[in-house]
């Protein structure tokens, strides 16, 4: 029973991929928000009466969305060229700093206002930190990492995305126009033509980033793809032996956190490997294994008892956000940061690669586009490490 239910734990997310290929509506609303509410959906309609048998199922959902996310950190990060990222992002990079420290500084000060509506609010301002300066794949590993409890990270992923789509309708919108009454107007410094060409050249290593839909897998299927997915499958597994080994040890309560940090930097090193990082497999194999982490998370709640709108976490998100925003918006006004770098950092920190087209159409300024996908990029290598650090730092504080 428990091998069974694992394959199909493995399935389900790859037949949703399939689904949204050929069903134009369902890649509309986006494959992970398919897989975790796909997950969510399971575990409403199939909650086991045998104790025993839910206790082992339940054990099924944890152990494969621990090894999916394992395995997911390493691909994710093998074709991301980092050189690149830092020459392109330009004075973006101020930006994009700039917002990650904004985000932390407001996590740490909301966590104390909320944390008697909140609890383990330590671990739910980790997560948040990851997803709000990395993307969706950051709060499944932090989540990981700290051995965050099951029921808060379902409500912040569930809240996340509703947040996340009113933040996104704001920053395409009002954002702008309210930043440049207080922040000075973009000036263009990529003067020179062979400067721009040699922009594009490096942008378009990030080109297979930005998609959001199934397409993204299409690859994955063609037989002179299976060499190269062994490869990275292989690297992936190879990080993570090295990786648990070396926290195995470390006699330390955080070795779930150095395994994370472990990962995250080994993934980041080979990266620098030309031939690793021109597995552009790598990616999307790795996006796989983020379906199916949410879809095992999502199965993982009992929605009997979560029913309840948890007014306390979604206003400490909320105010967190918000925040966020004003203070990304003082430092940048501090630094001398222009409004049009302000709205794609600030976009590039709360949520991911694939939405900085959709931004930087939105604020008329494709100048921004290479320098925003590659501060994002960044934000994937930088959101593990500051969301670990701010939910240890805020547990030895609260």
């Amino acid at each position: 029973m428990s091998a069974a239910f694992g394959l199909f734990l493995l399935a389900a997310p790859v037949l949703l991929i399939v689904l949204a290929q050929k069903i134009a509506w369902l890649d509309k609303i986006g494959v992970v928000i398919l897989a975790f509410g796909s997950g969510l959906l399971f575990s409403y309609l199939y909650q086991p009466a045998d104790a025993l048998l839910a206790t082992q199922l339940m054990s099924v959902k944890t152990q494969i969305s621990e090894v999916a996310i394992a395995l997911a950190i390493p691909l994710l990060l093998f074709s991301i060229n980092i050189p690149a990222s830092l020459k392109l992002a330009g004075s973006a990079l101020k930006g994009m700093l700039l917002a990650c420290l904004g985000m932390c500084v407001a996590t740490a000060t909301t966590s104390f206002w909320f944390r008697d509506e909140v609890s383990l609010i330590w671990q739910a301002a980790g997560m948040m930190v990851g997803a709000y300066t990395g993307g969706g794949q950051n709060i499944g590993a932090v989540k990981a990492a700290i051995n965050a409890n099951d029921s808060l990270f379902i409500d912040m992923v569930t809240y996340d995305i509703v947040l996340s789509a009113l933040y996104l309708l704001f920053a395409m919108t009002l954002l702008k126009p309210i930043a440049r009454l207080f922040l000075t107007d973009f000036q263009d410094t990529s003067l020179r033509q062979t400067d721009k060409s040699l922009a594009n050249k490096d942008a378009q290593q990030f080109m297979h980033l930005t998609h959001e839909g199934a397409a993204l897998f299409t690859g994955l299927t063609h037989k002179q793809s299976l060499p190269k997915l062994g490869l990275a499958l292989g690297l992936s597994a190879a990080c993570i032996a090295v990786s648990v080994v070396i926290s195995g040890l470390i006699d330390s309560p955080m070795q779930s956190a150095i395994t994370i940090i472990l990962l995250t930097t080994l993934g980041a090193l080979l990266s620098y490997i030309p031939k690793v990082r021109q597995l552009k497999v790598s990616y999307p194999l790795g996006m796989v294994f983020i379906l199916i982490f949410c879809f095992a998370s999502g199965s993982m709640a009992n929605l009997s008892l979560t029913a309840e709108f948890k007014w306390g976490v979604f206003g400490y998100i909320s105010a967190t956000l918000a925040l966020a925003i004003v203070l990304h918006g003082l430092l940048c006004k501090l630094f001398k940061v222009d409004a049009d770098t302000f709205v794609i950092t600030g976009a590039a920190a709360i949520m991911s690669v694939p939405f900085i087209p959709m931004i930087a159409s939105s604020t008329k300024n494709k100048a921004l586009l290479f320098p925003g996908i590659a501060v994002a990029v960044m934000g994937y290598v930088l959101g593990n490490y500051l969301g670990i650090a701010m939910a240890y730092l805020l547990r030895s504080v609260i």
